[in-house]
């Protein structure tokens, strides 16, 4: 009988004879509780040959990680690997068959005690939110997990009853056994584990249901059920018990020796190396344990290897921090969190080879043919152990090999192109020093790897690359750190060697630098200011200029190479930058890097190495999502502003699990943002009603429900990682904010009674704050969010908040309806100062009624007659003396004072000698400079002038009648120096963005402008009404309803918001137009108001009224059809060549490498004749251009040295011009194809969200001549 054969009977033959008796079924259970990590069929093999066995590794793991080696005469405990195509048998060694030597490494093991026992108390409650004793909350917790068992596997578990004593049983006694026979086993094991004695709490009796599961199918899946849920348990537990143990400060001695095998008295082996007895209960190997066996001799020569993922160990080694499983692998290999974990420590391997996913669960394979394998001498085992020891250790030195390391370096730390970018820094020669300060830029986050020896993480950290074994490294104090100037100087190594990266990369790396920089130069020139495009900056970009951004980049690109170009370029830069340090309106926009962009521009100018490799492709390994970058991801918070600080305070406050997980749901919402995993492009992050999933390219996706993201961000919060060191100095910062709020809101109530009708806005650090009913008429008036603030003594009062920055524009939104009180204080110290604005209809009314007090509510005071005696009007000196200066001086002094203020006036005594001084220079005080005026006013004679005169925006003769009616201003006549007897009119020179807008809409063309040193005005602010695009107003664009939504007046763009299904549910729908184009609506809508046409006139003398009286029509034009503009006419008129081409052939892109190469150069001939000729393409001629696919994965046409393809590589370089061709090489590297078959799923999508025709918005069409760099007009219409 072979090996095999023997295991396979041995396997067998102990699955019936478990649940053929109590005492053996619950022997095993004891078994499998101590190897817990181990999946079922390796805890029963164990079991049948060493059920005493307690921590069990590979005897590399034991060699090379614990420094121990296995004693002569030892036997094996054979595994079956079954992760392959061929099963093979592996082999592992228990702690009780190796002997430790001086260097040998302790390794640490948990158990539960009083001091660490409330710990795991408390996690078993956030896991599973069951309370009580131990005891009880792991009878509560197992219930819960038998019935999602049952629930999940179901049909699994009825299909495998044939045979059994189950046979005949209906569903509900079926699922009955299983609950009750794994429930109870499962208890029996937590119990067993956390060291109570669980004989005393069962009886024999308990178990009868275990024996009705009495065939190898059924107990494999029996089996398999305790196995997982007592693995899930016990993972939350130890992390509880191993962060109570880091938690504790200057730890006591014998706590420590209690946790750790006593190795300090090894024994004397026969040839006098020290081999000491070790505990027979010792548990605790590295995670990797198995995971990190490699090949051993077999008997034929052939190679018996354990797979990189196993875990069949035991706990991990000391400085190797094991951690719970918080994932599981779901049958599609995505990662799945079950429970929280402990971030920042190390995961073992979440599923062995022997580990079935869920889809799998069937009885064991043992049927296969394995050979048994031949291990090192004891001696040689000691031998290598010593030599080990003896090795001075690098920078690199660790269970990871060279070339796992190197290919950690080659990752280039999530960033785009990265290889390149490090090639390209490294040829310019600088010093380690500054290639690491370059590294340290260029990398990001974290990275796994799944390599020849298992799972190793890296993260990208302050002071180096950390890396360990497993699934974290951020935080483990065992992790290797490898300095950024050790890993600049192995980058070094790689590039000389030509195997760091491959030989495209290398030959593009410069070229792929100049386009970096043409881009960043382009992008900065497009946002200069008019000011700057007047004076002329960068000038010798003009002539390579293009509307194709590609085309110019790539042009500019190619003039980099020129020494001359760069030295006149760099010389324009830095003029340019000398003058923009000066004056920051030179750019539109400031999130340039201006600085860096002229170091970039200099060096490139300095000696080059060049670097060679004939590396065709960068070695692949597999990938996974760390937990340090799960972790990282989580303390990003949620989409929407101040979500991670909402969640931080929620999760403060006494929160049950489940309320942190529901508001979770709620902060985050449904949605999602790229670059969510270590800043990846290729990242992504979605959130909805089911939970979080992380996904990064080449990894399995995570996923976590909301319980499990609740988990893991308190116990982020826990060990201070959800905040960093300055986020957590603003919070408290914002909190210390709160305090100051609620210790205001009395005083808010004082303004609030002195002003009850107002809307009252309470200054509270950066913030202008309302509460109560304000608080919600002003939400509803702004669509902003209403929160609760809960204010001591008050209760939960309703609140929002409008930024400083940002008052000015809110107030005047709210004055077209409150009249609005505002209390101001830039801190929390002094008095405030209170001032009130009245809402636009109370202006008019004050208006309205200074009318009337002066010419009477009736106007007869208008219509006097003249020959009658009218009563003699008071002296200034009179309505003094009755007591009226007060009056006096405040109607003197209102053209002075914000119209939009009622403050009331101050009750003084003033004797007349102060009162007529003040009469006299209020025509001084309201006088422009003269001069400089008339200049600006010749300069805009068909335009409002304003000029600012203090804290005023004031008006003069016809400018002041005109603005007067448009901003509802009061106006007087005053005697202005310079300018005799004049109309005046003002307002507040704080609002004048609220004086254009209001002047704008009602048709006037307007000039702001205050005065310079030199005496003259400046213009701060100039419009054209006819250039004024009226927001809200609502345009009927081919058939469809649209609402103005906002005008961007430097992209020439009007964003219109389509109303026509704005009943319907779905999200709003957006378009862009030309202003032009939208311009030509407003002006018809506009000619189409009523006209006032008179009908009669009968005058005053006639109907003896003190007023005329006009009969007037409104007339409404009828809209004039001819000529009228049409969205299709518009873009016909600018594109009256181009003919819509309907793709119809779903495999378009298919075929080999040179298939898609003969159509791109057959679309390339034919597009260069339209061009030639002039034309648009013929539907013949369509058919051949749809077929270009991009040179995306065909680098090969570009390779000089590939005489495979040396035939195309000669055609492609004669049939494109220069520019052309390496515009078209460099596009191999970022190129991308989308078939019509995707396209069509797409459209079939939103299809069946209910969209049936119309326009779509936003498409990006994709470029049919990739590479090239030429928009082609001749090949398909928009």
């Amino acid at each position: 009988m072979t090996a095999a054969n023997a295991y396979v009977r041995l396997a067998e033959d102990t699955a019936r004879r478990i649940t053929h008796s109590h005492t053996e079924w619950t022997g095993f259970l004891k078994t499998a509780a101590r190897l817990y990590k181990y999946p079922y069929h390796e805890q029963l093999m164990i079991y049948a040959q060493r059920p005493e066995a307690t921590a069990c590794a590979d005897y590399r793991v034991w060699n090379d990680r614990m420094r121990r080696y296995i004693r002569r005469g030892s036997k094996g405990i054979a595994l079956l690997d079954v992760s392959g195509d061929e099963p093979k048998l592996r082999y592992v060694f228990d702690i009780a068959d190796t002997g430790v030597r001086a260097s040998s490494r302790p390794f640490s093991q948990w158990q539960l005690t009083e001091q660490n026992e409330e710990a795991a108390r408390r996690a078993l409650e956030d896991g599973y939110d069951v309370t009580g004793p131990l005891e009880r909350q792991i009878h509560a917790a197992v219930q819960q997990l038998v019935m999602n068992q049952w629930l999940d596997h179901r049909w699994e578990i009825l299909g495998i009853v044939d045979g059994s004593y189950l046979e005949g049983y209906d569903e509900f006694n079926v699922g009955a056994s299983f609950r009750k026979a794994a429930a109870i086993s499962a208890e029996y094991a937590l119990l067993s584990r956390c060291g109570r004695n669980p004989d005393e709490r069962f009886v024999h009796e308990d178990f009868l249901p275990i024996f009705d599961w009495n065939t190898p199918e059924a107990v494999t899946v029996l089996g398999t059920a305790v196995s997982e849920m007592s693995e899930e348990v016990l993972r939350t537990i130890e992390i509880a018990v191993r962060n109570h143990e880091r938690s504790l400060e200057h730890e006591p001695d014998h706590l420590s020796a209690k946790r750790r095998l006593s190795d300090s008295q090894p024994d004397r082996g026969e040839n006098g190396e020290t081999a000491g007895p070790v505990r027979t209960d010792a548990e605790g190997l590295p995670a990797e344990a198995s995971a990190h066996a490699v090949p051993v001799p077999a008997s034929d020569g052939e190679t018996v290897s354990a797979p990189a993922g196993d875990r069949g160990n035991g706990e991990q080694a000391d400085g190797a921090d094991p951690a719970a499983a918080d994932e599981t692998v779901r049958s599609d290999g995505a990662a799945q969190s079950r429970r929280y974990d402990e971030m920042g420590r190390a995961d073992e391997q979440l599923q062995g080879p022997g580990r079935r996913n869920d889809s799998e669960r069937t009885d064991l394979q043992l049927n296969q043919t394995v050979q048994l394998s031949f291990f090192p001498t004891e001696e040689a085992q000691i031998a290598q152990i010593d030599h080990a020891e003896s090795v001075q250790p690098s920078a690199f030195s660790m269970l990871i090999s060279q070339n796992e390391m190197d290919h950690l370096l080659r990752t280039g730390g999530n960033a785009d192109e990265a290889r390149m970018k490090i090639i390209a820094e490294f040829s310019k020669q600088k010093s380690v020093e500054d290639r690491a300060a370059f590294l340290k830029s260029l990398c990001y986050g974290g990275n796994g790897l799944i390599m020849e020896n298992g799972r190793f993480s890296a993260w990208y950290g302050d002071d180096g690359i950390h890396i360990a074994s497993g699934n974290t490294a951020r935080y483990l104090r065992s992790a290797q750190v490898i300095s950024w100037a050790d890993a600049a100087k192995r980058m070094e190594e790689l590039l000389d060697g030509g195997t760091f990266a491959t030989h495209l990369e290398v030959t593009e790396a410069p070229r792929y630098e100049r386009q970096r920089i043409a881009a960043a130069v382009w992008n900065l020139s497009h946002d200069f200011s008019d000011e700057a495009k007047a004076l002329g900056y960068l000038a010798c970009l003009d002539n390579i200029h293009s509307t194709n951004f590609p085309e110019e980049t790539e042009r500019l690109a190619d003039e980099l190479l020129n020494p001359e170009f760069r030295e006149r370029l760099l010389a324009e830069y830095k003029v340019f930058l000398d003058a923009y340090r000066e004056n920051r309106e030179l750019m539109r926009f400031h999130f340039h890097r201006p600085q860096a962009l002229l170091t970039r521009l200099e060096e490139l100018s300095l000696p080059r190495r060049e670097y060679h490799s004939d590396m065709a492709a960068v070695p692949t390994t597999g990938r996974f999502i760390t937990e340090d970058e799960i972790a990282a991801s989580l303390a990003h918070g949620s989409s929407f502003e101040g979500g991670k600080n909402r969640i931080y305070a929620f999760f403060q406050a006494p929160h049950t699990h489940k309320e942190n997980a529901d508001f979770l749901k709620k902060e985050y919402g449904v949605g999602g943002h790229t670059h969510a995993v270590s800043r990846e492009s290729g990242s992504y992050e979605e959130h909805g009603s089911k939970g979080i999933v992380l996904k990064k390219s080449g990894c399995a996706d995570v996923q976590m429900n909301w319980d499990k993201a609740a988990s893991r961000i308190s116990e982020l919060i826990r060990l201070n990682r959800y905040f960093t060191p300055d986020e957590q100095a603003l919070y408290d910062k914002a909190r210390t904010q709160d305090t100051a709020r609620n210790t205001a809101y009395n005083s808010y109530h004082a303004v609030k009674e002195a002003h009850p009708n107002d809307l009252v806005l309470y200054q509270v650090g950066d913030f202008f704050e309302m509460y109560g009913e304000d608080a919600k008429q002003a939400a509803s008036l702004l669509d902003m969010n209403l929160t609760t603030r809960n204010i001591p003594g008050t209760g939960r009062v309703e609140m929002c908040g409008l930024p400083s920055h940002n008052l000015e524009m809110y107030v005047e939104k709210l004055r077209d309806k409150y009249d609005v009180t505002i209390a101001e204080s830039p801190d929390f110290r002094g008095e405030r100062h209170i001032y009130t604005l009245r809402s636009v209809d109370h202006e008019a009314e004050a208006a309205i009624d200074a009318q009337e007090a002066e010419f009477g509510a009736d106007g007869t005071r208008v219509f006097r007659d003249p020959t009658a005696k009218q009563p003699s009007q008071p002296t200034v000196q009179e309505l003094y003396h009755v007591d009226s200066a007060e009056e006096t001086a405040a109607h003197l002094s209102a053209v002075s004072s914000s119209s939009e203020s009622n403050h009331e006036p101050e009750h003084r005594t003033e004797t007349l000698s102060a009162v007529l001084p003040r009469i006299a220079d209020q025509g001084r005080e309201l006088a422009p400079n003269v001069s400089a005026y008339q200049v600006l006013r010749a300069e805009h004679p068909e335009k409002l002038i304003g000029v600012r005169v203090r804290e005023r925006l004031l008006f003069y003769g016809t400018d002041a009648e005109r603005a007067a009616r448009a901003l509802n201003r009061r106006l007087l006549q005053r005697d202005i120096p310079g300018m005799g007897e004049t109309a005046v009119t003002g307002y507040d020179f704080g609002q004048w963005a609220s004086a254009a807008k209001r002047l704008l809409e009602h048709g006037h063309s307007f000039v702001f402008s205050q005065s310079n040193e030199t005496d003259s005005y400046d213009v701060i602010n100039e419009a054209d009404a006819k250039d004024y695009i009226p927001i809200g107003m609502e345009l009927e664009i081919d058939g469809r309803k649209f609402v103005i939504d906002s005008v961007n007046f430097g992209a020439d763009e009007v964003s219109l918001r389509d109303v026509t299904f704005q009943n319907r549910q779905g999200f709003p729908i957006f378009r862009r137009e030309h202003i032009a184009f939208v311009r030509s609506f407003v002006e018809e809508q506009e000619q189409l108001q009523p006209i006032t046409r008179p009908v009669a006139f009968y005058p005053a003398e006639k109907t003896h009224l003190p007023y005329d009286i006009e009969v007037q029509t409104l007339h409404v034009p009828e809209p004039e059809h001819e000529g009228q503009v049409t969205y299709d006419g518009f873009k016909a008129s600018s594109h009256r060549l181009a003919q819509n081409f309907h793709i119809t052939d779903d495999h378009l892109g298919e075929g080999g490498a040179k298939t898609k190469y003969g159509w791109n150069l057959a679309a390339i001939r034919t597009l260069q004749q339209l061009e030639a000729e002039n034309r648009p393409a013929t539907p013949e001629e369509q058919e051949i251009l749809s077929r270009y696919v991009g040179w995306g994965g065909l680098s090969q046409a570009f390779d000089p040295q590939n005489t495979d393809w040396k035939k195309e590589y000669e055609e492609l370089k004669g049939l494109l011009s220069e520019s052309e061709y390496a515009s078209a090489r460099a596009s191999t590297l970022n190129a991308h194809y989308t078939s019509p078959t995707v396209i069509r799923a797409m459209y079939e999508a939103i299809g069946r969200m209910g969209f049936a025709s119309g326009n779509i918005l936003e498409i990006i069409l994709p470029r049919l001549i990739q590479g090239i760099g030429k928009i082609k007009k001749y090949a398909f219409a928009v």
